[in-house]
């Protein structure tokens, strides 16, 4: 459920569509409250098109961060590469996917006990250790930007068919899920 949206306006999807995806324009986010925040496993799916590259700053594609050292997920943009990272007890970050602005790429990250999976365009990018349990106070996540840091963290450029699920995905149904949305596109 949705409970705070600001800056962000319709834009045309992956297929240009009109109103098919969401655009943030640099200063917004989508803001959506959770029941509990999964502590174990997870997947994040969504296709992206940065528009632009942030400078000195982060730009986030999505966001789980509570306070200080209580951050279970987030999905950041930073020097033109794309990042899975979870920031707490000894964290966890995946290497770097190069991105080129101006162009759709599917993003999925898995959290599977102690392992943090980035997979670009439906293949494993990168598996990093991470911690296998994460204690925190997240009740929410953003996407385009973090939700509770008052600094500039926002992304700009468009997302379109993003869904979080409280259980893994497999190497095979990531490639299914990105080789159906693109032959739909």
């Amino acid at each position: 459920m949705s409970c705070g949206n600001k800056n962000v306006s319709s834009a045309k999807d992956r297929s240009g569509k009109e109103g098919g995806a969401v655009r943030f324009s640099g200063d917004g986010m989508l803001r959506y409250k959770v029941p509990y925040f999964p502590v174990d496993n997870y997947t994040f799916l969504a296709w992206v098109c940065p528009e632009a590259a942030p400078k000195g700053r982060l730009g986030q594609v999505f966001s789980a961060w509570a306070k200080g050292g209580d951050d279970p997920l987030r999905v950041v943009l930073e020097n033109q590469q794309i990042f899975a990272r979870i920031e707490e007890f000894t964290g966890a970050n995946s290497k770097g996917a190069p991105i080129n602005l101006g162009e759709w790429i599917h993003v999925a990250v898995v959290k599977e006990g102690a392992k943090l999976s980035l997979y670009i365009n439906g293949k494993r990018f990168d598996t990093t250790g991470a911690p296998a349990y994460l204690p925190t106070t997240a009740e929410d996540f953003a996407l385009g930007a973090n939700p509770h840091h008052t600094g500039s963290e926002f992304l700009t450029g468009c997302m379109d068919d993003f869904a979080f699920y409280c259980k893994t995905f497999t190497d095979t149904e990531i490639a299914a899920v990105y080789a159906d949305q693109k032959k739909r596109n």
